[in-house]
């Protein structure tokens, strides 16, 4: 049997889903941050919360 193949582990990897309802002009905005950071969705939205939780912290 050959080895198993493709992307390998990562050691902080992403595993947990979330799934959201949005209004279409919410997700056209997500889209849109993503397209001008040339970042993916995921990434994108993870800044989002990032700042925010920073915003907090002061």
């Amino acid at each position: 049997m050959s080895p198993r193949t493709g992307r390998p582990k990562l050691e902080n990897a992403r595993n947990k889903s979330l799934n959201i309802r949005l209004r279409q002009e919410e997700l056209d905005l997500i889209q849109k941050c993503a397209e001008l950071l040339k970042k993916s969705r995921t990434d994108t939205i993870m800044e989002g919360i990032r700042k925010l939780k920073n915003e907090l912290e002061k």
